[in-house]
Formats: C-alpha cells, sequence, structure tokens
C-alpha cells in the first residue's frame, strides 16, 4: 500500500496541472510541484491556505455551489484557470480538490487572434465599401476574394468564381481574357478592357504583389464598369464644345469692342445688353437706347456704329437737350443762304445730310418739341430732308440710333411725346442697366479709369482693397460718369500714391451702411406694393438661378417649388 502511495505521489508531481487539496477551511493538505511553480513558492504549501491566491468572489462561489465550479483569475502577471472539484464522504463535503493550469500564454495568443479577426473585418468592410470593383487571386490566379461592388459592375456572383483559377474561368467563357493571367506573364500592372460573359465592356487594371523575398503572392485587380468612363467622355466632349463656343464667342465680342476700350463688361446683365447690341449692328435698322444719365448709352451707339456696315463712314451724335430750341431745326435740317437774319451766306447741311450712308445718333430725344417730332417723323418715314427756305428734297440714308433717359411710353401717355413716333424709333429697344445693378462691372472700370489717368497725369496710384469694397458698396446714382469723374479726382487730390477709404468722399463711406436704404431710394421708390414685390422677387430668382445653375436647384435654394419658380419667371 505504501509503495501505491509512492507511485501517486509521483504521479501528481510529475503533472502538467497544478493540484492542491484543501479542507472546507481552504487550508492546503497537498500540492504538487506544478502547483509551487505556477503559484511562485518555492517551499510544499501544506498548511497555507487557498485564499490566500484566490479572490473572495471566487471562494464565495466555491462555498455556495455543491457541484464542480470553474473559475479564471489572475495572479500578479498571470491567468490561471482552475476547476475544482469538491470531495464528499458519505454525502458530506470533507474538501476541495483544486486543478489549475498557467494559460498566460494562451492568452496573449487568443487576443492576437481577436486582433486579427477585428483587423480582417475592417479590411473586408473596407474593400465592400469601395465603389470600384477588386478581384483577388492567388499567385497562381487562383480566385480568393470578389466584393459587393465587383458583383453589381459585372453581374457575377462571388460563388460562382471563388476557389476557381482565371485559367479555367476563361475557358469556360466568364471573360474574354484575363488580367490575373497577364499580370503573372508579364509580372508587372497590366490594364486592358475585359468582356463578360453577359457582353458588358469593363475596364480592368491587374497588379501583382510581391512578398518580403520577391515570391508572388496576389494578383489584386481593380474593376470600372466602361459605360460610365464612356458617359463621362461624352459630357466632357460636349462640355469642351461649349467652352469653345463660349469662348470663341467672347473673343469675337472682344474684337468687336476694341474700339470702344471705355466699355468694360464683367457683369452677366451687360454683357447681355452688349451682346444684344453686337447683334442688333448688323441689321440697318433703328436702335432706342434707354438708361439713366451715365449709364453709357453714347458708347453703346458708338459700338453699334462700329460693328455695323456703316462702319467707314464718320459717326455723327447731336445731343437734343444741348440745342436751343429756335436751332434745332436748322441743325438737323440745315437752311439755304438768306433764310434768316444770321444765316451764312452759303447756307449750311444739317445733321441728317453730315450722317448720310452713316449712322446718326440723336441724344437725349425725349428733349425734342411736339413740334419737331412732328418733322423727325417725316423725314424718318419719308428718308428726304428740306432745308429751311429750301424746295428740293434731298434724299438721305441715315440709321437713327436714339437715347433718353425717361420713361417714353410714360410720357407718350401724358401726351408729351408722340405716340407715332415712339413706335416709329422703338424697333429695337435696348435697355442698359445703371451700375448698381451691375455691380461686377465696378471694380474693372475703376482699375480701367485708374490706369487711364495714371497714363495722363504720369502718375502711380493704386487703390486699397478697403476704398474697392467701399465703391462696390456705393450706390452711384451718376452711374459710370460719375465714376470716371470721382477717379480721375481721386488720383488728381490723393496725397500719396495709396488710394484709401479715408482718402473717398464722405457721402461714399458714410452710406456703405446705407445700402439698403440706396436700394428702396432708387429701384423702388414711387411703386406700388404689388410691383416692388414682383420686381424684388425677379431679382432674386434670378440671382438665384445664376449662383445655383438650374432653376430646380434654385427652387431648393430658394425653398419653394420648382412649378413657382416657373410661374414667378413667367
Amino acid at each position: 500500500m505504501q509503495i501505491g502511495l509512492k507511485v501517486m505521489e509521483y504521479i501528481l508531481n510529475n503533472s502538467i496541472n497544478g493540484i492542491v487539496i484543501f479542507d472546507n477551511k481552504f487550508k492546503i493538505a497537498f500540492s504538487n510541484k506544478t502547483a509551487q511553480e505556477i503559484l511562485e513558492y518555492k517551499n510544499s504549501l501544506v498548511g497555507k491556505f487557498f485564499h490566500d491566491y484566490v479572490p473572495k468572489e471566487n471562494l464565495d462561489e466555491i462555498k455556495r455551489s455543491t457541484d464542480e465550479t470553474f473559475h479564471k483569475i489572475r495572479f500578479k502577471n498571470k491567468v490561471i484557470i482552475f476547476d475544482i472539484l469538491p470531495i464528499y464522504e458519505q454525502q458530506t463535503r470533507k474538501g476541495y480538490t483544486a486543478i489549475f493550469q498557467d494559460v498566460s500564454k494562451y492568452e496573449s495568443i487568443v487576443e492576437e487572434i481577436g486582433k486579427f479577426k477585428e483587423l480582417n473585418r475592417r479590411l473586408e468592410a473596407i474593400i465592400d465599401s469601395s465603389y470600384d470593383g477588386i478581384y483577388v487571386t492567388d499567385g497562381n490566379a487562383k480566385t480568393i476574394l470578389v466584393n459587393k461592388a465587383y458583383e453589381r459592375i459585372t453581374g457575377i456572383r462571388a460563388k460562382d468564381v471563388i476557389g476557381k483559377n482565371m485559367t479555367e474561368l476563361v475557358e469556360e467563357g466568364f471573360y474574354s481574357k484575363s488580367g490575373s493571367l497577364a499580370a503573372i506573364e508579364t509580372g508587372k500592372q497590366v490594364t486592358l478592357r475585359q468582356r463578360l460573359v453577359s457582353g458588358k465592356e469593363i475596364l480592368i487594371t491587374s497588379t501583382p504583389v510581391y512578398d518580403c523575398n520577391g515570391k508572388r503572392e496576389f494578383i489584386v485587380t481593380n474593376v470600372r464598369d466602361i459605360s460610365d468612363l464612356v458617359e463621362l467622355q461624352k459630357k466632357l466632349s460636349v462640355t469642351e464644345a461649349l467652352n469653345e463656343k463660349y469662348r470663341s464667342e467672347l473673343e469675337n465680342m472682344k474684337n468687336q469692342i476694341i474700339d470702344v476700350p471705355e466699355i468694360i463688361v464683367k457683369d452677366r446683365n451687360m454683357l447681355q445688353t452688349v451682346m444684344t447690341a453686337l447683334k442688333v449692328a448688323k441689321v440697318n435698322t433703328t436702335v432706342l437706347l434707354m438708361g439713366e444719365t451715365g449709364a453709357g448709352k453714347g458708347l453703346i451707339a458708338k459700338l453699334i456704329h462700329k460693328n455695323s456696315p456703316r462702319a467707314h463712314k464718320k459717326f455723327i451724335q447731336v445731343n437734343c437737350g444741348a440745342i436751343p430750341r429756335n436751332l434745332m431745326e436748322s441743325e438737323l435740317f440745315g437752311y439755304e443762304r438768306g433764310s434768316f437774319t444770321g444765316a451764312l451766306k452759303s447756307g449750311k447741311m444739317g445733321v441728317f445730310e453730315l450722317a448720310n450712308n452713316s449712322t446718326l445718333f440723336l441724344d437725349e430725344i425725349s428733349e425734342l418739341n411736339l413740334d419737331m417730332q412732328v418733322k423727325l417723323l417725316k423725314v424718318l418715314e419719308d428718308n428726304v430732308v428740306t432745308r429751311i427756305g429750301g424746295e428740293e428734297p434731298i434724299p438721305i440714308n441715315v440709321r437713327i440710333i436714339a437715347a433718353c433717359n425717361q420713361d417714353l411710353k410714360e410720357m407718350v401717355n401724358k401726351g408729351l411725346f408722340r405716340e407715332d413716333l415712339y413706335y416709329r424709333l422703338n424697333i429695337i429697344p435696348i435697355v442698359i442697366p445703371p451700375l448698381r445693378e451691375r455691380r461686377d462691372d465696378i471694380i474693372p472700370l475703376c482699375l480701367n479709369f485708374l490706369n487711364e489717368y495714371n497714363s495722363k497725369y504720369n502718375m502711380n496710384k493704386y487703390f486699397t482693397t478697403s476704398a474697392l469694397d467701399s465703391l462696390m458698396e456705393y450706390s452711384w446714382p451718376g452711374n459710370v460718369r460719375e465714376l470716371r469723374n470721382l477717379v480721375e479726382r481721386l488720383v488728381i487730390v490723393s496725397q500719396d500714391n495709396k488710394i484709401d477709404e479715408s482718402t473717398l468722399p464722405g457721402y461714399i463711406t458714410n452710406r456703405k451702411e446705407n445700402r439698403v436704404v440706396d436700394i428702396l431710394e432708387n429701384e423702388y421708390e414711387g411703386m406700388g406694393l404689388k410691383e416692388a414685390t414682383e420686381k424684388f422677387q425677379k431679382k432674386l430668382i434670378l440671382r438665384a438661378i445664376e449662383k445655383q445653375g438650374s432653376r430646380r436647384k434654385a427652387a431648393e435654394y430658394l425653398n419653394v417649388d420648382p412649378a413657382t419658380v416657373t410661374r414667378k419667371l413667367k
């Protein structure tokens, strides 16, 4: 019997598991060598207490349980698992046997495996989130991974190709040719068009991936639906064609207005006006220019003449408001010698004769009295003029460009302008927007006038950003003429080369903060609420369309239905 106990002790001491036997008070009665090593105790654990090594909550559970219990604890830097078996004698629990192992190294392995799984999960999520299709084979062209985008683009299911070699798939007709096989053959990245079994064409790029020893590990293929590229190419071609068209039109317009350098066009409103004037210039018809004083009616008239078939003839201009009324008829139609006291002995040609085969610009035509309006209408209808004191009608071929800074239609309603003459002049009406409605032109005009007067007075003045900001905010009741005069004054009177905000007149800087008042006074004065509201809504909608690029986007920007935008514009 003693020999049997020694054999048992030998077996227990050489077990890879730690074994401890303790009584109900957790006093250790037996421990093997492995237990001592795991619990880091040099001598025998007999007589020690098990609760010195196991946390209290685990001991409580051992006491409560009548069956085997399993525990995992941390002891110093170790992770130890315990299997606690109760010892019964005649149905009375006498103590416990604890069988345990140090699983620290296994724990780190499990943790690493967990990290690898998480990394793998993230990588799969990234690959599946790619818009482009991704197809991966091993170094021998065996399919190992296909993402969702590839299935969407090609219509080929992953389960139909995973595990199959590309050679096999090409033979079965899945693909017309393989980028993976081409990359293996060349050892380099390959890009080619691939026709699928469905007849669809895709663009693929296959790239070989090598390990640190230069051995080929994978072939990664990126896939894109070529139909998207074709569509994009078509859109690009259309865009380039439109750009070329606009570039050609702008270059043509630039060449046309080169003789009128004062016309600086950047704002869309003014650009449309200039383009209309250039179209009208080619046609020999009467034009009525309308706009505020100083807005540039004279410049537009010269632009029309210089781009018309009559450009080789001298441009004749008459300001109807600057000629005394008693001299108006003789200036327009001329007179024979001796026609009236003070007349030249040789007589005099009128501006209609001077403008024969050319262009006559009648500025401020609203200043003509009703009698002169009758005579002017007759000349326009008959194309003949009779000098004062003369009898013979003189044929003329004159193109008329009239201009006014008042509402001629309103003057007709008030009986101040003849209705028949109004309709005779209003064949092609062109409205020149005031400077406050084409603010994108303000800074280019400023810089143009600055260069002009720097050159004229041999100076080197320049505007600061704050000064230009103030000029942009001003309402410019005198329009371009007021801007030109102000720039000349600033160039002359500024003390140094820098023209800053402090150099500007007070009426500009003081009113910078009253922009809303300026708008109300200049644009909406005298209007009823309905008319003013409609005008404001129209400007707001047009600006939104310009910024957003379409009526639909403008409607979203303004938070209204697209149908509302269309109805408002009509």
